[in-house]
């Protein structure tokens, strides 16, 4: 009977383990409203460079949001005054054939 509950107990607890693996690889898996709250945040306050970080280490992670994320690096760019790469990005989003109205970019913060 003691060999018995040693294996019955070692399954289990592989079962559980197994079972704790999975769940922990699935939160990993971050969706673009989570990755989002941390980018505004950092944009919020004034950590354009970090920003403009996450954008690049994770711009293909979230597909079919390429037009937010290249329209969130050109407002980080702008606030970095690296219009190159803020242009760049706008491209990239728009050789997936995602564009963009005019109506995006009105307002004071888009002035030149």
């Amino acid at each position: 009977m003691n060999r018995f509950s040693t294996i019955f107990f070692s399954a289990i607890a592989v079962i559980i383990l197994a079972s704790f693996a999975a769940n922990a690889e699935e939160n990993e898996k971050q969706t673009y409203q989570d990755f989002r709250v941390v980018l505004i945040e950092k944009y919020n306050a004034g950590e354009y460079a970090e920003a403009s970080k996450m954008i690049e280490d994770n711009y293909d992670n979230f597909p079919g949001q390429e037009w937010k994320m290249s329209y969130n690096m050109a407002a980080v760019c702008q606030h970095l005054e690296d219009y190159e790469k803020g242009i760049k990005y706008l491209g990239m989003a728009q050789d997936k054939g995602q564009f963009f109205n005019t109506w995006a970019f009105n307002g004071d913060f888009w002035a030149p």
